[in-house]
Order: structure tokens, then sequence, then C-alpha cells
């Protein structure tokens, strides 16, 4: 499915992410999809083409390091995972042309729900993190939305309720009345 720059496969499925262009000093090179979401587990390929006078070299670049043997058209990236996202750069040289090309590469992951955790003042707290072990920060925040219903049909936003819980997860707060429904919980990553 592609929408909005948005490229979504399902876990094992492989896309390739191929835009930008430009010409510089005989050197055309094109990298497509500068803005990529993908689902954990899923296989990514970038490619660039490119057309030059002489031999044509590449090196590619995870936010802003050097990725070590990342010397072709293509880098695959093998069942992603969140340690995987972020700003990926080639620098395409042929002769004395140089380019660079840049693609931003977001993953989402589901998330794990932890052993519900009783406060004195009645709330709850839920620490959550990626089902795949990888580590979520305070920055990752912003990034999800928790749901809670009653019914599993009707769901609403807790608002200003997630916090940084430890060891790479986070957590929300829900405030338990007495004699409320149990809820039922959802992290949305968005």
């Amino acid at each position: 499915m592609v929408q909005d720059s948005t490229i979504s496969c399902l876990p094992g499925a492989t896309i390739d992410i191929s835009a930008g262009e430009g010409v510089w000093g005989g050197l055309t090179a094109a990298l497509a999809a500068t803005n990529s979401t993908v689902l954990a587990g899923s296989n990514v390929t970038l490619t660039v083409n490119a057309t030059g006078s002489g031999l044509i070299t590449y090196q590619w670049f995870q936010n802003g390091a050097y990725l070590i043997g990342a010397t072709n058209a293509n880098l695959l990236l093998a069942n992603v995972h969140r340690g995987e996202e972020g700003a990926y750069s080639v620098t395409v040289s042929s002769g004395s042309a140089s380019t660079n090309l840049q693609a931003q590469v977001r993953v989402l992951a589901p998330q794990l729900l932890g052993q519900p955790l009783w406060q004195t003042n009645g709330s709850v707290l839920i620490p959550f993190g990626d089902a795949d072990g990888d580590w979520l920060s305070t920055q990752d925040i912003s990034s999800f939305v928790i749901q809670a219903s009653p019914d599993l049909v009707n769901w609403n936003n807790l608002t200003n309720a997630i916090v940084p819980y430890g060891a790479g997860q986070l957590g929300f707060y829900d405030l338990i009345l007495p004699g409320a429904p149990k809820m039922f919980y959802r992290v949305m990553e968005q």
C-alpha cells in the first residue's frame, strides 16, 4: 500500500524504496521515497539509480554514521527493527562529481504491555515496550496514543498519560475509580 509518501508492508514482505534525484557534473542519481514507514520484521531495500562517465561508487550512512561495507547501489535492511530507523544517506561519486541523497526510514513495532502496577492514589501504571525488545526513550512518547475501552468497541484516548518507565520501556497511568467498569487498553503508534 502506498499513500502520501508512506510505504507500509507486512512483516516478511519486501519493499523497494527508490525519490529525490539530481544531475551533478555529468552524474545523474536518484533515490526514491524520502520518507518511508514500515512494520518491524519487514525487509527494506534502499536503491540508487545512477549514471555517469567512469566508475560510479556508493557509500551509505545511517544517522550520519558510516556503514561499513555498504558500498553498492542497493542497501538491504533485512528484518528491520526500531534500532534501524533513522536518516539514511548515500554518497554517489563518479569522477570529480559527487552527490548525497537522503531517505528517512521509520519502523513501527508491536507493543507488549507489562504487569499493571497499582498506585496508592487509586491509579494504575502499565508499562509497555517493543515486543522485539528494542528500547523506547522519552523521544518516543509523542509517537504513541493510549486508548481505553470498557467493551473493546468504544475506545477513548488517555491524555497526558505516558511516562518514562525505565529499562527501555514507557508506561501509562489511568485512574481507576471505585465501581468503575474494568478497562481494556491498547497502545497505538502513530
